[in-house]
């Protein structure tokens, strides 16, 4: 058994289903608009909670970029491949390389 009343749950799925939801819902279980409206104002009215925020990870959170952890490695890369780089005849911005 669901903590929610039925009305709150189909206004759950209609916001779920976005553009037309409402009027989605309303017609499959045959139950009224203005409930499902007034439920989606009383979801919408609801204090933020801070264990239910969007934002998963915490500001600065997760790896560093490859290029943070490694300063210059565009460069030692180009230093590699700089006797094996062709222009490419149709594009002068884009080259070739035979390495693979």
């Amino acid at each position: 058994m669901t903590p929610y009343s039925k009305s709150t749950e189909q206004a759950i799925e209609s916001k779920k289903l976005g553009h037309g939801g409402i009027s989605y819902i309303a017609s499959l279980l045959g139950c009224s608009r203005e409930t499902i409206c007034q439920r989606l104002k009383e979801i919408d009215s609801l204090p933020e909670n801070e264990f239910c925020s969007a934002r998963v990870r915490s500001v600065g959170g997760g790896r560093d970029t490859y290029e943070e952890k490694h300063d210059g490695i565009d460069v030692a890369f180009f230093d590699v491949l700089k006797d094996n780089i062709a222009v490419y005849p149709m594009n002068e911005n884009a080259l070739w390389t035979i390495n693979s």
